[in-house]
Parts: structure tokens; C-alpha cells; sequence
């Protein structure tokens, strides 16, 4: 084998799921560990899921969702001790690995790199941006729970024999931070590291160690990191010096966002190492041409959508997009609006602005509130929420009885509380992102039924191509004229297509400006040098 190579065990020929393992000599790390949706989507669903604890790690592994790589598990989680058949029954099917990682290097905090991080040994410090992990942070913190939420802390399963019960998680488990090593520890505020310590809902003590400054070196390599811009903040790309040169990894990224400059400067700033290979992210890459809106289109798209509309506006996008956040802020009070977030948003904001103090927070002043829904708040973190936001909440029967005064933020998976405030009309702007397989298909004929039921008119529809629906979203992923553009100013001695359903288009055009490229295959390991 040779001293420097990548082995890919996600993201090759396929769209999200990165898990790149980059070994050089002895050394081993991780480029993010995300989850797949397609392949996930394959097995499992709504009603269909992978079990909890230990047996759902076992779920994943037996379906080829996450790979039988000896050495990279929890030790509560691990199939390999603690059920040696189906271990080696799995790895017969999908191949025999080992690795020790010294440390895992985060682009950013969708779930498709951080998904399945949940399931790696509680040791392996992660790499990344003050905002990256106050994002992760907050998920975990507002999620449903389970194993595979648990990627800033963790808590230990045990067996109990006595009860046939496989990773058994007692009431009073105790908590245990993973290692985070903050790339711009410059922003990690007192008000971040009060938000890092706080944990709602959590019984038990917690134990393991605060995020502290990145070194800039993994054992013996050094690792730079370069902001990029893409649909949500803290994103970042790697630059890893191997004793073979140095290896870039762009994340995800796009030029078309506000900072799309970042992305120019990344490129600009790399191509001074002399790359020996890039792994490049090509989502958008297609055989037909992607040109997708700015966010300056989208923003004169929805307040044309806004104006137009006398009742109930919902808008579609994701609080982490804080550039969709403020654009929907904007048109909410051109439109004498007020802007309504979710309470896991509300929490969301706090988390981002604590490391970003130009993020916006709820407050009446600014015209953004946090809806109070009809359930209350019953959980710890939602308490938390609602209480520290009584100034700056409104409750679900207030917009059902003004509606035209409300500009309320939703996605698909939110749309029962449109039951309660029951608007007789509006507009249900879709901003968010495109779908790219079955399941997100089906999640936008079923968003279909919900505004016909509530004769909301649907604005922004991903699958109808007519100017009445188009310019409602800006994708977080740069096209493919982008990504040729960022290879070419980057100009490595090989590149390697990620994150694509387009490797060979990638590859041909690399070939053009006399680039060679190599295909990645699952497992198999990508010489470099």
C-alpha cells in the first residue's frame, strides 16, 4: 500500500455521506462522517427505522450504511466486541478495514458529513469552526434523542443480561463530551462556552473536555483551514501536508452567496501549496446546464411572493441559512410582518449568535418573534427557550386570528401546526433545497396536499420548471461551470470527484486542463504521490 492515500467509504459517486479516511504512513484521519440519505432512504423510512442502541449501530452496519472498519467504533456501540459474528459476517460483505484515527477534520455541520459521528469512538477529537459545533451542539441538544444524535456528547450504553437488553441507556447515564479542537477558537465567546456547558434536559453529571484551540497539526501533519461559503455558516475546506504534498479538501462550497469571495480566496490561497491532489465536491455537476438564483433573485422573488399576499405567508428554508434568515427578515418588515421562528430555531440562533454576534436573536425591536405552539413546552430545552423569549413570543392563536400580520417560518416536516391556526388562504413560499431522491419527492407531493387542504397557493414548486416558480432558492452548491472554475484556479496534480453523481463529467473536464483524475471506488484506497 502505498504511504499517502485516501480510502472513501462514502461520498464516491454519490451525493453526501463523505466518510474519506486519509492515511499517511501511521497516520490516520477523517475527513467528515456523514450520513448518506440515498442509501439510508433505500432501507429504512418513517415507519421503518433502524432500532435503538447498540442494535441500531448493528442496523447500519449490516445494511452496508455505515462500514466495518475495525478501530473507529464506540466501545457501548461497537458490533465488532460485542457481537463477533454478525462483525465478521458484515465485514465478508462489504470488505475488512482498520484504521486509528488521530483526529477528524469537520467541513460543516449538515447532516450529511456530521450524520453518523454519532457512532465513532468518543476519543477521536473533531476538527472544526466555533459556529460548526455550536450548530451540532444545538441539534443534539433539540433532537428526539437516541444514539445517533449524540455527536457533540455522548452517553454510554451498557448491557443488561438480567432484562436481554442490548445498550441499555439509564436515566442517570452519564454525559461525556467529545473532543473539539475550535480551528478560530477566537470566537469561541464566553457566551459560547456558557452555551457548550449547558445541557437542558440531561439528567446525570457531565465529564470530558472543554473545546480548546486547534494546534494546526494532526500528530505530525499540518492542517490549514479556509473558510468557504456554502448555505450554512462555519463552513470550512482543509489543506493536510503529507509527506507526499499537500492534499485539499474543499467541503462543500458555492460562489454564489454572499461570501462567495471566501470560496475565491480558499482556491487562491491553495494553489500556492501546489497541491498534489483535491478531493472536490461536484453536487451541482450535471450533464445539463445548473445556473442556479442568488440570493439577491430570491430576495426580490419572495418580496414580489409577499406583497402579493393578503393572508398567512409560510416561508420554507432553514434557520441555519442565516443569509435566507435575514432576507425573510427584511421582507417581513417591508410588509409590516412579523418574522416567526420555531423554538429549536430560536435555540439555533442563540447557539449561532454566541460565536457570530451579528446573528440575529428574537426580539421585538427587530421584528422576529418564537411561536408558542399548542403542545407548550415540555421539555427542558423548549422551557428553556420559551421562558428566556416571553418578550419575544406569539402564540399560535394569535396568528390564527390575524394571519395577514405573520410571516411564519416552517419546512415540511412542521406543518401540523397549520392545523391549529387553520388559515383559510396565503402563500407557502418553497426556499429551501431541491429534492434529489425519492423520499424528498415524496416529502414535496405530500407539502402539496397540506397547502391544497389549507388553500394555501404554493410558491417556488422545485418540480414545476415555469418562471412563476423559479428564483425561490439559491442553492448551497456552486454549480458545475463553478466547481471546474475553483479546480482550475486550484490546478492540483490529481483530483479526485466527491460528493457527485457526475464523476466522469468531472474527470473529462479535468482532463481538459490537464489534470488527471481518479475515480474513487468504495474501499478501495487512492494512491497519492
Amino acid at each position: 500500500m502505498p504511504d499517502v492515500a485516501c480510502t472513501l467509504f462514502g461520498g464516491n459517486a454519490q451525493i453526501g455521506g463523505n466518510k474519506i479516511l486519509l492515511r499517511d504512513g501511521g497516520i490516520d484521519l477523517f475527513l467528515d462522517f456523514g450520513m448518506n440519505f440515498e442509501a439510508n432512504g433505500r432501507y429504512f423510512a418513517e415507519f421503518l427505522s433502524p432500532r435503538g442502541g447498540t442494535s441500531g449501530t448493528y442496523d447500519y452496519l449490516m445494511m452496508g450504511i455505515i462500514p466495518p472498519v475495525s478501530g473507529i467504533y464506540r466501545s457501548d456501540a461497537a458490533v465488532e466486541a460485542l457481537d463477533p459474528i454478525g462483525w465478521q459476517e458484515a465485514r465478508r460483505k462489504w470488505g475488512e478495514y482498520e484504521a486509528h484515527p488521530t483526529a477528524l477534520l469537520l467541513s460543516h455541520a449538515h447532516v450529511d458529513h456530521t450524520g453518523h459521528i454519532a457512532f465513532l469512538d468518543g476519543d477521536i477529537p473533531i476538527v472544526a469552526s466555533a459556529v460548526s459545533a455550536q450548530i451540532v451542539k444545538s441539534m443534539q441538544d433539540t433532537a428526539a434523542g437516541g444514539l445517533d444524535t449524540e455527536v457533540a456528547y455522548w452517553r454510554e450504553r451498557i448491557d443488561d443480561p438480567d432484562r436481554n437488553r442490548l445498550g441499555y441507556l439509564e436515566k442517570q447515564a452519564l454525559a461525556i463530551r467529545r473532543p473539539w479542537l475550535i480551528t478560530d477558537y477566537g470566537n469561541w465567546s464566553p457566551a459560547a462556552e456558557a452555551l457548550w456547558n449547558h445541557y437542558p434536559g440531561v439528567r446525570g453529571s457531565i465529564t470530558g473536555p472543554d473545546p480548546a484551540p486547534f494546534s494546526g497539526k494532526v500528530a505530525s501533519l499540518a492542517v490549514r483551514d479556509y473558510p468557504v461559503d456554502h448555505s450554512i455558516p462555519g463552513a470550512r475546506a482543509f489543506a493536510i501536508e503529507t509527506s507526499a504534498g499537500w492534499v485539499v479538501y474543499t467541503g462543500d462550497l458555492r460562489l454564489h452567496g454572499a461570501t462567495g469571495h471566501q470560496t475565491l480566496e480558499f482556491a487562491e490561497a491553495v494553489r500556492e501549496l501546489n497541491p498534489v491532489a483535491l478531493l472536490c465536491e461536484g453536487t451541482r455537476v450535471s450533464d445539463k446546464p445548473s445556473r442556479p438564483a442568488n440570493e439577491d433573485i430570491v430576495r426580490d422573488r419572495s418580496r414580489e411572493a409577499v406583497a402579493a399576499t393578503d393572508g398567512l405567508v409560510v416561508a420554507d428554508f432553514g434557520p441555519r441559512n442565516i443569509e435566507r434568515l435575514r432576507i425573510f427578515l427584511d421582507i417581513a418588515r417591508d410588509n409590516d410582518r412579523k418574522l416567526v421562528v420555531l423554538a429549536r430555531d430560536a435555540h439555533l440562533l442563540r447557539a449561532l449568535h454566541a460565536s457570530d454576534p451579528s446573528v440575529p436573536l428574537p426580539d421585538p425591536a427587530a421584528g422576529l418573534y418564537v411561536f408558542r405552539d399548542r403542545e407548550g413546552a415540555t421539555r427542558g430545552w423548549k422551557k428553556d427557550v420559551m421562558e428566556r423569549n416571553a418578550g419575544a413570543s406569539v402564540n399560535w392563536e394569535d396568528v390564527a386570528a390575524f394571519p395577514g400580520e405573520y410571516l411564519l417560518c416552517l419546512s415540511v416536516y412542521d406543518l401540523t401546526r397549520l392545523i391549529d391556526i387553520n388559515p383559510t388562504g396565503g402563500a407557502y413560499i418553497y426556499s429551501t433545497s431541491e429534492p434529489y431522491d425519492l423520499q424528498m419527492e415524496l416529502s414535496v407531493e405530500r407539502l402539496r396536499s397540506w397547502v391544497r387542504r389549507f388553500n394555501l397557493t404554493l410558491v417556488g414548486d422545485p418540480e414545476i420548471d415555469t418562471p412563476a416558480h423559479s428564483g425561490f432558492h439559491a442553492g448551497g452548491h456552486a454549480p458545475g461551470e463553478d466547481i471546474f472554475k475553483v479546480i482550475e484556479i486550484i490546478n492540483p496534480r490529481l483530483l479526485i470527484p466527491i460528493h457527485t453523481l457526475y464523476p466522469d463529467l468531472m474527470a473529462a473536464t479535468a482532463a481538459e486542463l490537464n489534470i488527471p483524475a481518479h475515480m474513487p471506488e468504495f474501499g478501495v484506497p487512492v494512491p497519492i504521490g
